[in-house]
């Protein structure tokens, strides 16, 4: 019992006033609570499916950079044991194939003194023997890759990645072959793609050494970090977590994918706080509407306890209060039909029974063209199957169901991508009736997910494939080749004189030049064949499948060919010409690095032969 001071008139706070409004404030602060978590929840999933696909993608690209890397040097040793004279253009030859990834190729020899450079060697002896990867060699007796931590190189001066294998003569430890790779090809794929202000992206040893990292590389490559979450026995190939980074203070949820045949992990990592600023701002809208809404229904119900105390106004003071109730009720449904997400109802036969007016503005179709109709109507027909399979699963159980991905048709025929969840409605009698859904667009999200894949496996200025995806794809060709006894053809390209175009015209025409090349090499193959930009000027053309070395040569006259005729670019009239050296599978190499080599050299021959020339791989002559 409480006493107006006024008015000394005891106001009593009556049973069913206090239900409706505990059940209103109740219904109203449960939805915030929901919504609150539903999106913080949603946000952050979204996060973790971004983060696993790049971590997967920059294990890929890592993967095949090393995999190449111990092709050479297995080639590389093989020469400097048996074949020492021919030691330069091997070398040479590799550094050309990894072209922007190493730094340095080295010999060490038995005695732990630098014995070979591809940098030139010192006067002064320089001794390497206390090197981890030379311990590691000298004392183990197994042919094995070993990639070492982060070293700041004696001769180069920078840093380096360092995978070495073993030389023996016999069964004699003679040395130790060593490729140092520029940590910075890493870390310029890893910018590329943009992970905001505190984002991060790193490749981190086993031992907790950071090799690689998008921001800050020079001031933290060589930082030992802990990797317990990720290189601990036991710990899955791939997965994510959410921690504070002991290195800058920085909350992200990453992702990993360890490489344990390489004894690292790469680790994706966006900052939480500048990934959920969209779904915060969000959240705090819903708040501030909540707490109006809230607030006034206490002013109002305050209210009618004062004028309760007048018994001729108690009847009007309930009314009020009501129409209150229904007020607050009504300006939470409108600010959630407002807001970015779509909220739907379905019958049991599929039939859309409410959408919110926000499908308009996503959609693009009315309301009225929506409700009434089957969801079929407008769900992609290959995504249709694992929407129906949610819905008859939420009729079925009558649980929530988590968030499924699919298409939906835009009014101008295009299709979005949306996530939804879905929850049951229970009738009286307890039986499920409706299926709700709350959807939103992720549209944007998807074609950046692409965007990325595309940047990490192509040039930038014209459009091909870069060396990685090139790559793979020499390998799968090789493979299918090899299953189905079929032939495909490599080719080297570098064109002639391009460098006096740069000198004379400036670099804007050089770029033009080359996207317009580009566009003449893609004229004159298949959509299956590709083409790839690896170098300033130099190409790599794959037929995946030919008839014959006559069929392969007669593709690469025609791209000869078409780089003869003259350019316009930028009102200048250009002349360019090319040295095309080409390999064909299976009689000039069964792998990609020997393919390469041969083509690579066939094309070298072109050049001595006065150049615009096409040059077949021949063997020397015994």
């Amino acid at each position: 019992m409480r006493h107006n001071t006024d008015s000394n008139i005891p106001i009593t706070w009556p049973r069913g006033v206090t239900l409706i409004l505990v059940i209103a404030l109740a219904f109203l602060w449960s939805a915030v609570v929901w919504d609150y978590k539903r999106s913080e929840n949603q946000g952050l999933e979204d996060i973790r499916r971004e983060t696993t696909a790049l971590a997967l993608l920059f294990a890929n690209q890592t993967t095949s950079t090393f995999r190449s890397v111990d092709q050479a040097l297995l080639s590389v040793r093989s020469t400097w044991v048996s074949q020492p004279s021919d030691m330069e253009h091997e070398v040479w030859a590799y550094r050309a194939f990894l072209e922007g990834s190493i730094l340095q190729i080295a010999i060490i020899g038995a005695d732990g003194y630098l014995a070979y450079t591809d940098l030139g060697m010192s006067k002064e002896p320089i001794f390497l023997g206390d090197r981890e990867d030379f311990k590691v060699h000298q004392t183990s007796h197994g042919d094995k890759l070993f990639v070492s931590r982060p070293v700041q190189d004696k001769v180069s001066g920078k840093w380096s990645i360092q995978l070495s294998r073993p030389i023996f003569r016999g069964v004699r430890f003679v040395g130790v072959i060593v490729i140092s790779v520029d940590p910075n090809y890493f870390v310029k794929v890893y910018q590329d793609v943009g992970f905001g202000k505190d984002g991060a992206a790193r490749m981190i040893r086993e031992t907790g050494e950071i090799m690689a990292r998008s921001s800050g590389q020079d001031k933290y490559v060589g930082t030992v970090v802990d990797t317990r979450r990720y290189s601990d026995p036991g710990v899955p190939l791939q997965g994510s977590f959410r921690s504070i980074s002991p290195v800058d203070g920085i909350d992200r949820l990453s992702s990993y994918y360890r490489l344990p045949q390489y004894g690292l992990s790469v680790v994706v990592g966006p900052s939480v706080d500048e990934s959920l600023a969209s779904v915060r701002s969000h959240q705090r809208q819903i708040l501030f509407a909540a707490s109006c809404v809230t607030l006034l229904m206490l002013l109002l119900a305050w209210q009618m306890l004062r004028n309760l105390a007048r018994k001729d106004a108690a009847q009007k003071e309930l009314v009020a209060l009501h129409e209150a109730v229904n007020l607050s009720e009504q300006r939470f449904r409108s600010f959630v039909e407002n807001a970015n997400d779509i909220v739907f109802e379905l019958n049991l036969q599929g039939v859309f029974t409410y959408v919110s007016p926000n499908w308009t503005v996503v959609l693009g179709q009315t309301v009225s063209e929506v409700q009434g109709h089957p969801f079929a109507s407008f769900v992609h027909p290959e995504d249709l199957d694992l929407f129906t399979a949610t819905v008859q699963e939420v009729i079925k159980t009558g649980l929530r169901q988590p968030n499924i991905e699919y298409r939906v048709r835009h009014k101008n025929g295009n299709w979005n991508w949306h996530a939804a969840s879905g929850s049951p409605l229970y009738s009286a009698a307890g039986q499920v009736h409706t299926f709700l859904g709350i959807a939103r667009d992720i549209t944007e999200r998807k074609q950046t997910q692409e965007r990325i894949k595309h940047m990490a496996q192509h040039d930038t200025l014209t459009g091909l494939a870069n060396r990685a995806l090139f790559t793979d794809r020499l390998q799968r060709a090789i493979a299918g080749a090899l299953r189905d006894k079929t032939y495909l053809a490599l080719m080297f390209i570098d064109l002639d004189k391009f460098k006096p175009v740069n000198d004379q015209f400036g670099h804007p025409v050089g770029d033009g030049l080359l996207q317009e090349v580009a566009r003449r090499m893609l004229a004159c193959v298949r959509d299956s064949d590709t083409v790839a930009r690896v170098g300033g000027d130099e190409f790599m053309v794959l037929l995946r499948v030919v008839a014959g070395e006559a069929q392969a040569m007669a593709v690469a006259e025609e791209i000869r060919a078409s780089i003869e005729r003259p350019f316009a670019v930028e009102g200048h009239n250009l002349d360019l010409s090319c040295c095309i050296g080409l390999a064909v599978y299976p009689q000039h190499g069964k792998d990609d690095v020997t393919l390469f080599k041969n083509a690579d050299h066939a094309m070298y021959q072109a050049k001595g032969n006065g150049r615009n020339q096409t040059m077949l791989y021949r063997s020397a002559s015994p």
